[in-house]
């Protein structure tokens, strides 16, 4: 058994020295506890960074820095914050946290959403409402957890537009489950 275990042992990885990123020539800097996120954010097909910030002490906000160079050797530009209903999006911040910024196409139409993670412990959802390249988001709603005693797990979010829910499938031929959106989607 102890020759198994030694068998599986798994080595820690080996990292380059650290590296400070640069945005606009300049080492990359925002004002308080990042919180940093890796996706396409124009769809150029080049990794962008989103990064979450504490801005003030009450508010936190989500930069936006676009790769400007390649897949292989990124340059970013001058950042801009996310974009809500017409104004920077801003979420409540507390203590150390300002805002936790995930990109998904939560509501699956072919655009990029926001997911944020809240002090409170919340997650809040921003559904995008213009083009995946130019993402610009619609007012706030809030992730809610299984509905009690349906014995379903789901994700709602009732505040959503399109009002649906995201639900896990459970079938009687094992590998045939999965998670599929329920509800009417956003126009897109």
């Amino acid at each position: 058994m102890l020759q198994a275990a030694a068998a599986l042992a798994i080595e820690p990885p080996e990292f380059a020295a650290e590296q400070l990123i640069q945005a606009d020539g300049s080492d990359l800097q925002v004002d308080a506890y990042s919180v940093p996120e890796v996706a396409d954010w124009d769809a150029d097909g080049l990794a962008d960074l989103i990064v979450g910030e504490k801005f003030s002490t009450s508010l936190g906000k989500v930069r936006i820095y676009l790769n400007t160079g390649t897949a292989a050797a990124p340059v970013y530009a001058t950042s801009f914050y996310a974009q809500a209903e017409g104004a920077e999006l801003t979420v409540p911040a507390s203590g150390c946290l300002g805002v936790f910024p995930q990109v998904t196409d939560f509501d699956y139409d072919g655009r990029k959403d926001l997911l944020l993670g809240l002090a409170d412990g919340r997650v809040q959802v921003r559904i995008n409402q213009n083009t995946d390249a130019a993402p610009l988001f619609g007012p706030e709603s809030y992730v809610q957890a299984g509905l009690p005693g349906s014995g379903q797990r789901q994700l709602r979010c009732p505040g959503n537009p399109g009002g649906g829910r995201l639900q896990q499938r459970r079938t009687a031929r094992p590998g045939t489950g999965g998670y599929g959106w329920q509800g009417p989607r956003a126009a897109g």
